[in-house]
């Protein structure tokens, strides 16, 4: 058996990954509920021991820490606030001292000692008070520590007198000035109320935690009893259904009524299917019609687009050569359509170019085919159409259009429109040759004044 191996990131290598990752997929629905909630409690009733057993030392040092530093700013902040009350022997003053200081947490007593080491005002119970040690205090430091209970002690020193003039007071320049010290104050600390109070928090959360957990065990046993069963027959009934069983059912007898809901669901989707099956096919080929006709025609006018514009002429050029049928190719491109465009916007261009579409429509044979092929320009091919033919029903397209009025919000325009004509017959020699000469007679016609028709003649215009 090949060893097990670390890699980098703490992930194990194949020969353990694979079985564990088969074995949780071989898991049922319910197995998987009692795993996810039951691991969890066995974890951290596990952990729980563990962890007060590795950070009790740390966390008993981090109190007293916290408290060290909490003394030492008290003795610090007392000794000068106490200077007032034993120079003036105020016990009102050092009362109040006293009381301000044991309302701070974990403070158990306070004293002030005068300059011979009597005590001129006390409060609390100490227990580590030795008076010995405090009188011999030069600085705010810690004098014992026992038990859970911190002592300090820090000396209460008058402020130095200030000369204007060292020299006159008759002291060198250099000489340092002079601090008396009139007693000192002592402060103790009692961390074992603190600690108490933190291990009670923490064992308070950890038993929430637990009993959370013994709480959320007990749910998930009722859960995968109530929705394990139903939802294996659910899935049972699925996978029929997938393996072509369309009518598979299942029996209606779950507790909650969101999984008769779901029954009832599974067992209408079976009836449904067969139906679906059925409308699938009808629903396709309405698709496919539309998405035909939206290949060939344009979205705006609704006329047939380039793509079939093009497909027609092929046709028109196949019919000319195998018949002689004569037909005609018309471009045909709107004059000052920019104008409109610019005074109303893009709306009101679109709603002359719906506008001139219809018009051209009624206009036309039902043979001949009207095509958009880009912004402001339309092709025609008139089946079956002379020149002559071709040059009248294109004089009458360029009268009516000139003859419109076209309105939008309280503004009138007039457009007109300039017309190129070739013939499709049988001296074709190649569609791009047809479009050449009919963009050529339409560019003839716009550069010759425009709303006028020009038929291309083999190589001239006319």
């Amino acid at each position: 058996m090949e060893p097990l191996k670390f890699v980098r990131g703490g992930k194990w290598l194949v020969p353990l990954r694979d079985p564990l990752a088969k074995w949780f997929r071989s898991l049922s629905l319910k197995q998987h509920l009692l795993l996810t909630v039951l691991m969890p409690f066995l974890l951290v009733s596990v952990a729980i021991p563990l962890f007060f057993r590795l950070t009790g030392d740390a966390r008993s040092h981090s109190i007293e820490d916290a408290a060290r530093e909490r003394g030492l700013a008290i003795v610090q902040l007392l000794a000068p606030a106490a200077e007032f009350g034993i120079a003036v022997q105020s016990p009102a003053h050092l009362d109040h001292l006293l009381q301000t200081v044991l309302d701070q947490q974990d403070v158990v007593a306070v004293t002030i000692y005068n300059h011979a080491g009597e005590v001129i005002a006390g409060g609390g119970r100490a227990e580590l008070a030795t008076p010995g040690l405090i009188v011999t205090a030069t600085r705010a430091r810690l004098i014992e520590a026992r038990d859970g209970r911190l002592s300090f002690a820090a000396p209460v020193t008058s402020a130095p007198v200030v000369f204007d003039d060292i020299e006159a007071a008759g002291l060198p320049a250099d000489a340092p000035l002079a601090r008396d010290t009139m007693g000192w104050v002592y402060v103790e600390l009692d961390t074992r109320a603190s600690a108490r109070r933190e291990n009670g928090a923490m064992f308070f959360f950890l038993l929430l935690a637990l009993v959370t957990l013994l709480f959320s065990a007990c749910s998930a046993l009722r859960l995968a009893h109530k929705v394990g069963e139903p939802l294996a027959h659910l899935a049972r009934a699925v996978r029929r259904m997938l393996d072509g069983e369309v009518d598979a059912s299942v029996p209606v007898d779950a507790v909650s009524p969101e999984l008769q809901s779901l029954q009832d669901g599974v067992n209408a989707l079976g009836r449904a299917i067969a139906n679906l099956q059925g409308t699938m096919h009808r629903r396709i080929e309405e698709t496919t019609g539309i998405l035909a006709y939206q290949v060939r025609h344009d979205p705006l006018t609704g006329l047939s687009n380039r793509r079939a514009f093009e497909e027609a002429l092929d046709e028109a050029m196949s019919a000319s050569r195998r018949a002689s049928d004569q037909s005609a190719l018309c471009f045909m491109d709107l004059d000052h359509f920019k104008l409109v465009n610019d005074a109303g916007g893009h709306a009101a261009g679109d709603a002359l170019l719906c506008e001139i579409a219809m018009l051209i429509q009624h206009r036309l044979r039902t043979q001949d085919l009207i095509c958009r092929i880009g912004g402001d320009e339309f092709a025609l091919i008139l089946r079956g159409c002379t020149c002559d033919d071709a040059h009248c029903i294109t004089m009458s397209l360029c009268e009516a259009i000139a003859a419109q009025s076209f309105c939008w919000e309280d503004e009138c325009f007039k457009v007109s429109v300039s017309i190129g004509v070739t013939l499709i017959d049988e001296a074709a020699t190649s569609k791009m040759d047809l479009l050449k000469a009919a963009d050529a007679a339409c560019y003839a016609a716009k550069r010759q004044g425009r709303n006028q028709v020009v038929v291309h003649r083999g190589a001239r215009l006319a």
